[in-house]
């Protein structure tokens, strides 16, 4: 009836992956979009996720390739902390390293150009 499901495969909650996701990327996804890239996927590409018992499950092999397939960036090490001081020049130095943190993709371009025209606001201010 069934085709045969392995646990070792499918061990994880879309819960767990979220945190699996976040060792290795250094951002947490929601559990929602874990579900609809299990659902409708990413670029064509879909998470493989198996519905066990009324919720769905993944697997760290799965969840690897999905990153790897759909071209998600990962970083061993966690993302790292930015100081936010009240200061003007820290909130400038703050919003430069948003800027460099920014992922390049087309999604993100409007928020880019509206970091960009703050920056340049908060630089002009700073000179005068």
């Amino acid at each position: 009836m069934f085709p045969p499901v392995s646990r070792d495969d499918y061990s994880m909650s879309l819960t767990e992956a979220a945190v699996y996701i976040e060792s290795l990327t250094g951002r947490r996804p929601a559990s929602a979009n874990i579900y609809r890239w299990a659902q409708k996927g990413v670029g064509g590409v879909k998470l493989d996720a198996h519905k066990i018992g009324g919720r769905y499950y993944t697997g760290r092999r799965a969840v690897d390739a999905f990153l790897e397939a759909a071209d998600m960036r990962v970083r061993r090490q966690p993302a790292p902390v930015t100081v936010v001081t009240t200061s003007l020049t820290g909130r400038v130095e703050s919003r430069r390293a948003a800027l460099r943190a920014a992922r390049p993709s087309p999604t993100h371009d409007a928020s880019m150009q509206y970091l960009r025209e703050k920056l340049n606001l908060m630089s002009f201010l700073m000179v005068c």
